[in-house]
């Protein structure tokens, strides 16, 4: 059973983190889970990842070496969990007008959107997480149903996209979890359609 807490970039860049570690370890728990990627898009450690898809030269980051990070949580026991916000990032949506869906969102049918993410999931597996945290894993609530390809739901381009996630992280034995957005729970026609999130499609593909 996990038991742990939560850690922000700002948190995770500074010397709390190894304190919060260390109080998690004394009264029991196991889990850390860290933001490696947040909504306004920044990574929380240095990648070339971004400069190599877009156009970023640079971006602020707080975990100076995340290798050791990790490697600290895992020498006291802790399972480690990398947080990715996915769809929702400002900083490539502003960066990459043909990635952009609207505002602050990347358009998740969009192939180097797709390929992107991936490839930061797949550095975060190197640097030795436990799991991947998948959080904005969703279409925007706009109150439209397209998905811009044709034949495919939103349902449908989520769906397929994270059984390629999963088939990654699986092969590495690294779990793969999933925020859900709460309305999409009731699993109205609607709310599906428009989120992209279907628990019917999607359950098969994280652990």
């Amino acid at each position: 059973t996990a038991q742990g807490l939560y850690v922000n970039q700002k948190n995770a860049g500074t010397r709390e983190v190894f304190a919060l570690a260390q109080r998690l370890k004394a009264f029991g728990a196991n889990t850390v889970v860290f933001d490696a990627k947040e909504v306004h898009g920044a990574l929380a450690y240095k990648s070339s990842i971004p400069g190599s898809f877009a156009s970023v030269v640079s971006y602020p980051y707080t975990i100076e070496e995340i290798a050791k990070l990790i490697d600290y949580l895992h020498r006291i026991d802790m399972h480690v969990v990398a947080r990715i916000c996915m769809f929702r990032d400002r900083l490539m949506a502003s960066a990459m007008e043909s990635w952009r869906y609207c505002d602050e969102w990347v358009n998740p049918a969009n192939e180097d959107v797709q390929e992107y993410n991936l490839a930061l999931i797949q550095e975060l597996i190197g640097l030795g997480v436990d799991e991947i945290q998948l959080d904005y894993f969703r279409y925007p609530a706009d109150g439209k149903t397209e998905s811009g390809v044709e034949g495919k739901a939103r349902s449908d381009i989520l769906s397929e996209y994270l059984e390629r996630i999963h088939s990654v992280t699986s092969s590495r034995q690294v779990l793969l979890s999933l925020d859900m957005f709460g309305i999409v729970i009731w699993q109205r026609n609607m709310d599906v359609g428009v989120l992209g999130q279907d628990v019917h499609k999607i359950m098969n593909h994280v652990d």
